[in-house]
């Protein structure tokens, strides 16, 4: 919508100020002042309602978006990460991952991934398969 007016979603490139996050928050208030003036007391009952029917990511997306800072500021994008994984003729697993992540925020910012096996217990293990034989 904001292409179309001529305008960049973005402050800077693809990262920086989400100005279609602001406008939206801007709207949001907006839109909770005159449902204030026009209904008065159901107020918090709509906008309880309204809380309720929102995806409950959006308010951290959009703080990710727009505000966040350093390591805060980066988005996992599970969709477009992925790992592949093969047994070589020694019988050791080799594989290679793509991890796709977003940096929403203008500043460099370093990381470390590493695979935390108490991240989901009941779930498969990956390092019972590194190093497997046979």
């Amino acid at each position: 919508m904001l292409s179309s007016l001529g305008l960049t979603a973005w402050s800077n490139g693809n990262n920086g100020l989400h100005y279609t996050g602001i406008i939206s928050i801007i709207l949001l208030i907006i839109g909770l002042f005159f449902l204030a003036k026009r209904y008065s007391g159901k107020m918090i009952f709509v906008f309880f309602l309204a809380l309720i029917l929102l995806p409950t990511n959006l308010f951290a997306n959009v703080y990710q978006s727009n505000f966040a800072n350093g390591i805060y500021a980066l988005e996992f994008q599970q969709d477009a990460s992925n790992c592949e994984y093969d047994t070589n003729s020694s019988g050791i697993v080799e594989g290679n991952c793509k991890i796709s992540i977003v940096n929403h925020s203008r500043d460099t910012v370093t990381f470390r991934v590493s695979i935390d096996q108490k991240l989901d217990p009941d779930s498969f293990n990956i390092t019972d398969i590194i190093n497997l034989k046979d």
